[in-house]
């Protein structure tokens, strides 16, 4: 019997790996989305204020109800439902963290 080869991205280092990858191209994209003025920076604020709209304003309420409705019932953990709740925040509040930390000046696509 063969002994498979050890990869070193196993587990959580390959889930850490991804959200890096994940944070630096919905960061970056929307960072730089209103300094070039292409067409995928004018996709890109497109998206935004798509989720910044009322539809993802209603989406993130049910998405948030839901969970809550589920975590009081026992059926979903409070730890999940902390997590949902603190990433509706950071999905809404992407602008203003960016700010805080230095990357933009405030007035990307809003």
């Amino acid at each position: 019997m063969k002994k498979r080869a050890r990869s070193w991205l196993r587990g959580h280092k390959r889930r850490a790996l991804y959200a890096l990858v994940l944070w630096n191209a919905c960061f970056t994209g929307a960072a730089y989305a209103s300094i070039s003025g292409t067409p995928l920076a004018d996709v890109l604020c497109y998206i935004i204020d798509w989720l910044h709209g009322n539809l993802g304003s209603g989406l993130a309420t049910l998405g948030v109800s839901a969970v809550a409705v589920g975590a009081i019932f026992g059926k979903v953990s409070w730890g999940l439902a902390l997590t949902v709740v603190v990433g509706v925040g950071v999905m809404f509040g992407a602008a203003d963290i960016l700010v805080q930390a230095g990357a933009i000046s405030g007035d990307v696509c809003l």
